[in-house]
């Protein structure tokens, strides 16, 4: 005999209840297709290369496809990645293209380790939309940034670049970011890099090859990175924008032109900065700027040098600059160009002013844009075998206007 038994309206109830529980995390689980957050957290599977006290640390690559499945070769569309405090390596490059958003951020102090070979990307975005990364610390890790199709945006935030190094030779890039082509499909692409450290860096640039739309360095430290090949001790852009903000650049030395900087772009601003002790093979000890509208605002230059045989511009070297050069409220002092026939001790224009004052602070000859020099002071600049101490431009038929400005104890050698 068959019993049946009315179900109560609490049994219904607490039927229906687990059914939307189910049904709920279904949908969350499918939702999580495209959009992932793999939190990392260190475990002691191997010492780190270089770690304090043998400090264990693990790979990287390892603890990822453990996390999304060995047999899933791309992340979603949004995928995050929280680390958790400690160190962790990688072995091997860690490739993403083509997704929405990548982010990579710290709770607290993260060190990530690469081993070698040193001159390969660890890190390459390939088409992503949109790049974070936060509070880490990327020690021998390249990064690239490749952007042919849609608007690439990028960001590096309170993040340090320690000990890694790049080809020497044949189109070398960054030593530590790599971010060529960014506007290559001509849309506007921006990168921020704010309140980082650049250190110890070494690659065609020292530090960073921007070809971005807009690139602006906030609040960040470049000290004793190399270009060994291309220009810029810590920074080349090609940006159609640049601005350098609240940033300190010291002991940065290239083979070639810009100590610290060399930039070839459509606007350049340099505002609340120090230049100090930076070396260039070429010209400008401190900053290159090729046909660049250049706008410098309260910023030091001291001990810089551009360092060979006929080099200018012991400070900063600006070349047809066809919108202007805008200098206020700034201060040089003890650069030096050329070890011999170096003209301009602290600035070099290839634009034009009418000659003013001797040669010993200033000297101009040719032609080019107008130059407004206001409120600055030039001591102890050295012109090392040519004219202008302080100021040298190599045009005429354009307009210097110096304002307020103190020259004191500038050498020209030809005075």
């Amino acid at each position: 005999m068959e019993i049946y038994r009315c179900i109560s309206f609490t049994e219904l109830a607490l039927f229906l209840l687990v059914l939307s529980v189910i049904l709920s995390s279904s949908i969350q689980y499918a939702a999580a297709a495209s959009d992932d957050e793999i939190n990392i957290i260190p475990t002691a599977d191997s010492p780190c290369p270089g770690a304090s006290n043998g400090e264990p640390c693990f790979t990287l690559q390892q603890f990822i496809a453990n996390h999304i499945g060995p047999n899933r070769t791309e992340f979603s569309t949004n995928t995050t990645l929280k680390f958790y405090p400690g160190q962790h390596l990688m072995d091997s490059q860690l490739s993403v293209s083509h997704v929405n958003s990548f982010t990579m951020w710290a709770t607290e102090k993260v060190t990530i380790f690469c081993r070698q070979p040193y001159y390969d990307y660890r890190f390459k975005f390939d088409e992503v939309q949109n790049v974070l990364v936060r509070g880490i610390i990327l020690n021998g890790c390249r990064v690239s940034l490749l952007q042919s199709g849609p608007v690439g945006n990028a960001a590096f935030i309170k993040s340090s670049f320690v000990n890694n190094t790049g080809y020497f030779c044949c189109g070398s890039r960054g030593g530590v970011l790599d971010m060529n082509y960014m506007s290559y499909s001509g849309a506007g692409s921006s990168v921020l890099i704010k309140q980082c450290v650049f250190s110890d860096n070494i690659g065609g640039t020292g530090s960073i090859f921007d070809s971005s739309h807009n690139l602006t360095v906030d609040q960040c430290t470049f000290k004793n990175n190399y270009g060994a090949y291309y220009e810029g001790g810590a920074i080349y852009s090609s940006s159609d924008y640049i601005s350098i903000l609240n940033s300190h650049f010291s002991n940065n030395k290239d083979v070639s032109q810009g100590g610290a900087v060399s930039i070839m772009s459509n606007q350049v601003t340099i505002a609340n900065s120090y230049f100090s002790d930076n070396v260039a093979g070429g010209q400008g000890g401190a900053v290159v700027a090729f046909g660049s509208p250049v706008v410098v605002t309260n910023c030091y230059f001291t001990d810089n040098i551009a360092n060979s045989n006929g080099s200018h511009g012991g400070a900063l070297y600006a070349y047809g600059s066809n919108d202007g050069v805008i200098i206020t409220d700034s201060y040089f002092s003890d650069n030096m160009a050329g070890s011999s026939g170096g003209n301009g001790g602290a600035i070099f224009i290839g634009g034009a002013f009418t000659q003013s004052g001797n040669h010993r602070d200033i000297q101009a000859t040719g032609q080019s844009p107008n130059v407004t020099i206001s409120g600055n002071t030039f001591e102890y600049n050295i012109a090392s075998d040519g004219g202008g101490g302080a100021i040298y431009s190599g045009v005429q038929y354009s307009i210097i206007s110096l304002i307020k400005n103190t020259f004191s104890h500038n050498t020209a050698a030809n005075c």
